[in-house]
Order: structure tokens, then sequence, then C-alpha cells
């Protein structure tokens, strides 16, 4: 017969205080929303495929906001540079793998006690492991060495999983030949909607920029990706002798009066520069400080206010008319190709259809100002400096105004807020806002006549971003779904930065070209 020992007085209380020491640890532990965003995700090219794929022109630096220095960097640039022993296994930088053109595998490490998240491993095909942190260890010494990936400390906002890099090296802004210092820092902010992910990318640069750099790129889950082994081989692609640099000699670049002549572009926009990012000619008052909280019941994020297209993404299809036949990143199927292949802007504006580029599926890429405010309890509103237009985002159940299909559809809004906190925690701030638009009529996804029918269906993600840096930026997710004339899904991601409320205003007609 087994006796069984039963615990001393002393050894009880000890356990009773350990289990109290436990309770209170789970009670008072911070709330986090700890989205999942591992798995293997599928890069779309639907925003700057051209330069994605086989790389921008020389001298394409329009949408950035580069500095004098970064400018004559980019001149004296020699893509030959690229058969260099040094070069030809080189990895993309943190910031721009984003732009590369390679799936992307997220893991992530768990806590075995508190289950929470302790890091992210980014990896892409052609690139480095990237992990990102999010425990409390110290970040390095400023002097310590720099790498293609740099040093990642992360933290959740709201549904959203801020990251701040680093410790980066010397790498590129665009692959013709800008340039980024070692004295850049990258914030980005990673968000889930469902089964796409959208990541945020913020470039600070001291010296080759003049002001914040923002790009979004956007991803699909995609159960049945594997990301393949790429071992890099160097080989001698051109003998040339030891020690030589391929590199342009100063002052004898014209490969930025060739673009523009090619693309009939002002010069002044080619070269870049932070006014190229904006409307022409448009005033930009960015607000400071701004604050993301709402004071309206049941609203978790404020939207409202003036905001500024910033065009740093398919500059050429957003800030002017692409040329007919043009539907480089939009999946377009063969109907819809024979539609635009018969696109004709003047019988559209002798039809008076010249505001078929403006409808909700293609409005939030025209350059220029939105503006949000409420225009009741249940109606958020939403007007365009572009095309002059009005669109209402209806909460509830309450039923549709009477009408048929229009431009602008009839679009449905609910609030999304993060997920579950720590047991006894309050809810963490913040959250999201989902528009599901339909009963829309034919309009062009871009000036050219790109179509979607009128039984296309758009759902868009609304994210609001307080940088550290003091601005604010509201971040758009579209998603166009269209069996008549796409092949799949279109995603795209627009991104608008906060002004003072007192910006000007000018709304402009609609044009057909």
């Amino acid at each position: 017969m087994i006796m069984q020992m039963q615990p001393s007085r002393a050894a009880r209380a000890t356990q009773r205080l350990l289990l109290a020491a436990v309770a209170a640890f789970v009670v008072s532990s911070p709330a986090a929303a700890q989205v999942d965003l591992s798995g293997e995700w599928g890069v779309r090219f639907h925003e700057d495929n051209p330069e994605r794929g086989t790389g921008p022109d020389l001298g394409e630096y329009y949408g950035i906001p580069l500095s004098d220095a970064a400018r004559w960097r980019g001149e004296a640039w020699n893509g030959a540079v690229m058969t260099e022993a040094e070069w030809q296994c080189r990895p993309h930088g943190a910031d721009y793998i984003w732009r590369g053109p390679s799936a992307l595998m997220i893991s992530r490490k768990i806590d075995p006690t508190s289950r929470d998240v302790t890091e992210f491993n980014l990896e892409w095909l052609r690139s480095i492991e990237r992990p990102v942190y999010l425990d409390d260890r110290p970040a390095p010494s400023p002097n310590a060495p720099h790498t293609w990936a740099g040093f990642s400390k992360a933290k959740w906002v709201g549904d959203m999983l801020m990251v701040q890099t680093t410790h980066l090296k010397e790498s590129y802004l665009r692959r013709n030949g800008l340039p980024r210092s070692d004295k850049a820092t990258l914030t980005e902010y990673l968000i889930r909607n469902n089964d796409v992910l959208t990541a945020v990318a913020l470039m600070h640069d001291p010296v080759y920029l003049t002001e914040t750099f923002i790009r979004t790129t956007d991803y699909e889950l995609d159960l049945k990706q594997h990301i393949p082994p790429y071992p890099c081989h160097v080989v001698e692609e051109i003998d040339r002798p030891a020690g030589q640099v391929p590199h342009n000699p100063m002052n004898s670049d014209r490969s930025q009066e060739e673009f523009a002549a090619k693309w009939k572009i002002p010069i002044d926009q080619v070269r870049g520069g932070a006014r190229t990012m904006y409307l022409p000619g448009a005033p930009v008052s960015p607000a400071k400080g701004q604050t993301g909280a709402s004071t309206r019941p049941g609203v978790p994020i404020d939207l409202t206010g003036t905001w500024m297209a910033v065009v740093s993404e398919d500059w050429r299809w957003r800030m002017m008319t692409p040329p007919k036949g043009d539907f480089a990143s939009v999946p377009l199927n063969t109907e819809g190709q024979k539609v635009l292949a018969a696109w004709d802007p003047a019988r559209d504006a002798g039809a008076g259809q010249q505001c078929k580029a403006y409808g909700a599926p293609a409005v939030m890429r025209r350059p220029g100002q939105i503006r949000i405010s409420w225009a009741d309890e249940r109606t958020m509103k939403l007007e365009t400096e572009a095309g002059n237009q009005a669109r209402n985002f209806l909460f509830g159940a309450e039923p549709a105004p009477a009408g048929g299909a229009s431009l602008q559809g009839v679009s449905r809004a609910n609030w999304q807020t993060p997920g579950r906190p720590a047991r006894g925690a309050a809810p963490p701030p913040g959250g999201s806002l989902r528009v599901v638009t339909t009963n829309l009529s034919e309009g062009y996804l871009r000036k050219n006549g790109v179509p979607y029918s009128a039984g296309a269906r758009l759902t868009e993600y609304y994210n609001r971003i307080d940088d550290p840096d003091g601005a604010s930026w509201l971040i758009v997710t579209t998603v166009v779904e269209d069996p008549a004339y796409l092949t799949g899904r279109f995603i795209t991601s627009s991104h608008f930065r906060r002004m003072v409320d007192d910006n000007p205003w000018t709304p402009a007609p609609c044009t057909a070209n």
C-alpha cells in the first residue's frame, strides 16, 4: 500500500501564493491584439509592375522626395555595376525587399508560458532572413555592425504590427541607382485584413530624402505556396581591369531628358523631389500632432478631416492618362481587353460619361485631396477633389437609398476592432473601417479605359497611422472583384497624408482623358 503524503500547511500556503501571483500576472498582462501574420503570402504586382519586374527606366525619379545628393548619386550610377562579383548575390535591403518580385513567408516564435508572439521571421526568395523582435531585448550600440536586414523591434498598435528598424547597410530606393544611406531608419506597419496583407513602409533618411518616403505593398494568403531554396553563384560576366568600377562621369548622364521625352512628362517632374508626390500646384500643409482617437461613441478611430493623396507608386498611371491599350499591373481578361481596345474619350465626353474613371473602384487612386466627415449619426461622407465626387458610407441595417446603379454605388460600412485582450484587461484601442460597395454602374479602373463592369464588387479597408514623427497617414486597401473583366482580385493600397483642415479645397470636374 502506497501512502500519499499530504503537503504541509507551509507548502499549501506557498502554492496559494504562486497561484495568486500567476492570476495577477494574467490579469495585469498588457492588452495585445496578437494577430496571426504567419503563413505563405503571394505577392501581387498590381502596383508598379514594370518597376518591380524588369526594373525602372534610367532617370525615372518622380514620386520620391529625394535630395540633390541622391539625384547626383543616381546620375553617376551605371547598371554594369550589377555584374561586379560583390553585387551579384547582394540581397535587397529590408526596405526595398517589399517591392521585389518575391513571395513572402512569415513564421513566428511563441512564448510557451504567456503564449505571446515574441518574434516574427520574414523571408523572401532571393533574400535574407529578417527577424522582428517583440520582446524586451535592448537595441545594439549605434556603432554595431549594420546589415541588409537591420535590427527590428516591434509592438502592437491595435491590430497593426508596428516595426521600427535601425542598423541598415546602405542600399537603394529604386533599382536605377537612387541610393538610401546607412543613417536611414525604417518604420513599418503590417496590416492583415482577412487574407490580404498590406505592408506600409515609411523611410526616413536624413542624407538622401527631404521628407518621409512612403510605399505600400499588398499580398494574398496562399495556402499552396512554398518558397524554394535559391542558391546564388558568382560568375565572371564581364572581363574588365582589376579595380575598375562602372560609373557615369559627372554631368554626362542624359537619361532624365530621354525619359521625359519618351513619356512626354515635364523634366521637373521626372527629376523627382517632394513636390512630385502631390498634384502639381496643390497647396500642401501637413498637420502635425493629430491623434487618431475618436470621441464619438462606438467609433474606434477618427478618420475625419482633410487628407492629401501621396503618389509614390503607379505615378505614370495616376498622375497622367496612360497610353491607349496600357493595362500594366491590372489582371485584365480577354473580354476586358476588348473593351479597353474600344476606348474613345471623345465618345465618352459626347455622351456625358466623362466621369467613368471617377467611380468608387478608381476615385481613391486619383491625385488630390479627400475630405471625410459625418453627415449624420449613421452616415460617413467622403468627398474628393478629383471629379468633385461624394461617397456615403452607411452604417447599420437601414434600407439603402432608392435608385439604380451609380458610379459610387451603395456602400455598407462597419468597424473592425482589435482582437480579444488578455483576461481582465481593457480592450486595446484602435481598429479599422471595412466598406463594401455594390450596385455600381460600369466604369474605368484607369483613365485610359481599363474597365470594370456593372457587376463589380468593391471591398475597402481604412486604417489610420499616427507615425512617431508626428505625421498622420490614412491607408486605404482596395479589393476589386469583377468576374466579367478581371482574371482575379485587383488589389491596390493608397496612402494619404493628414492636412490642416483649412488647407484650400479646390474640387475639379471630371475629364474624359
